[in-house]
């Protein structure tokens, strides 16, 4: 990735981003995301956070924790292609982001 660029190296890449920023918002581990390896420092946290604390006062192993972790990626992706899919989903989806990127 060049570090002057948005543009992502892999689509993988921009999810794991997406979700990592989802999460930090909702538990607060860092106030100011890091510059460097945000992504995987906020996914290290959280995975130690679910296997320290569960969900729901649910205790999880390391597995079921990696694996609620890889469903909420693959929730995201699902999301993505079911817009890419659907034309006129996808169409409305990028005038929203015109729209709220011209707002700013």
């Amino acid at each position: 990735m060049n570090e002057k660029s948005n543009a992502k190296s892999t689509h993988i890449e921009f999810i794991f981003e997406l979700l990592s920023n989802k999460i930090n918002e909702e538990k607060k581990y860092f106030k100011i995301k890091p510059k460097k390896y945000a992504t995987f420092l906020i996914f290290s946290r959280y995975l130690q956070d679910l296997i320290e604390n569960g969900i729901e006062y649910k205790n999880l192993t390391r597995i079921q924790a990696i694996e609620h972790i890889w469903s909420g990626i693959v929730e995201y992706f699902s999301y993505f292609k079911e817009w890419f899919q659907n034309r006129t989903l996808y169409h409305y989806i990028g005038l929203l982001i015109i729209l709220k990127t011209q707002n700013k």
